[in-house]
């Protein structure tokens, strides 16, 4: 029974994909209404972002500068699309209660609205990070990549859906959630390899941060903007973890899913 409602669950998210995209696209409209540069702005702040951040830790761990900054430029936009789909999260059954309420539509239908939001911004940085990684010679990629990328990028999204989805139903019960998420995810940008490498661990902690599945997820999508294949031990990590969170969000959901209305109130 807790099969077919969530085969059921599924179906409806996946019917409602074209007005999650609407609702996507217009909040990117909208965040970016009566600016010359859209979304340019946002791929500038994490470029300079980058740029801040390589030069100190390229000091630091007295690395090559022009070879760093491919490394952390784009570690930083993959977890800027890890980080956007969790913070974002936490208040999007809350926030859509209108729409949930009064025009039927479900729940993770606007839990996919953050995922695909966050998924074309991801891809229009993704072309300013092919651009850097390519004026390095050991980084050059291939136009092919760019589509590996865009493909890896949405095995991401479905990992992370689950999750989102589940912190979404708690941040609806326990509004304390909104403020515990900005933390949480600050703590695991600096547990994560994003500024720093691996290698600069010792072996018991580079063990456990093999752990870490966000390092596995941005491990994937950096090896394929610096020309190189990801491990397969990382894809597994990803898809594991993706699978485990989908049996917990069917449940939890289809647990709570006639509670929500209440919640929202």
């Amino acid at each position: 029974m807790l099969t077919l409602n969530g085969f059921k669950h599924c179906k409806a998210t996946w019917l409602g994909i074209s007005v999650a995209f609407i609702f996507a696209w217009y909040d990117i409209k909208l965040r970016y209404r009566r600016t010359r540069l859209g979304l340019i702005w946002m791929t500038l702040t994490i470029l300079m972002e980058s740029l801040i951040l390589s030069m100190v830790f390229s000091h630091l761990f007295h690395e090559d500068f022009i070879s760093y900054y491919p490394y952390v430029f784009s570690g930083i936009i993959a977890w800027k699309l890890i980080s956007g789909i969790i913070s974002e999260s936490v208040m999007a059954i809350p926030n859509s209660k209108n729409y949930i309420l009064n025009h039927n539509i479900p729940a993770p239908v606007f839990i996919l609205r953050i995922c695909l939001r966050n998924y074309l911004i991801f891809l229009h940085s993704s072309l300013f990070v092919f651009a850097v990684c390519s004026l390095s010679d050991s980084h050059f990629s291939s136009c092919f990549n760019l589509f590996l990328i865009a493909l890896l990028a949405l095995l991401v999204i479905m990992t992370l859906f689950p999750y989102a989805l589940m912190i979404s139903i708690i941040g609806a019960r326990f509004r304390d959630v909104v403020f515990l998420i900005p933390y949480g995810m600050q703590m695991i940008f600096y547990l994560t390899p994003i500024v720093w490498k691996r290698d600069v661990l010792s072996s018991n902690a580079a063990y456990y941060c093999s752990l870490n599945p966000f390092a596995a997820m941005i491990e994937c999508m950096r090896a394929l903007f610096l020309n190189q294949w990801p491990s397969q031990i990382n894809i597994m990590m990803v898809v594991s973890f993706g699978l485990f969170g989908w049996v917990m969000a069917m449940y939890i959901y289809h647990v709570v899913e006639h509670r929500l209305c209440y919640w929202m109130l």
